[in-house]
């Protein structure tokens, strides 16, 4: 995702420079994304025949996508048929991992946001 003018500013700078803006953004809401950043309706609109074409090549096998959460949230978002809104609403924690099943054109969320794999490394 393009965060515009957001990319590679600290929280602390961001809520000083809109502080309204990330706080519509870190509610979830579908109406706020970075200033001159790509809108979610966007990032789909990339994210959606990226997925369409990687079922269509591997179909049958298992496939590992790997990204950071806010592309994550809205792909699987997508493909469970959740609204923008919903999808930015869903939590999900680094290195947490997600399993979907893709069958024809239904989703089944088999896992999501898993860190048992790295339970042993918590204090």
């Amino acid at each position: 995702m393009d965060f515009g003018s957001w990319e590679d500013l600290p929280r602390s700078e961001l809520a000083r420079r809109d502080p309204d803006l990330l706080a519509a953004w870190d509610r979830g809401s579908w109406r706020a994304w970075p200033p001159d950043g790509e809108t979610p309706q966007a990032v789909l609109a990339r994210l959606v025949p990226c997925l369409d074409e990687i079922v269509k090549t591997h179909t049958g096998q298992t496939v590992l996508i790997v990204s950071h959460k806010t592309v994550l949230r809205l792909l699987i978002g997508h493909m469970l048929e959740l609204n923008l809104r919903s999808s930015r609403r869903l939590e999900m924690e680094p290195t947490g991992l997600s399993e979907v099943h893709l069958q024809g054109d239904q989703a089944t969320l088999v896992r999501y946001n898993d860190t048992t794999h790295i339970q042993h490394l918590r204090v």
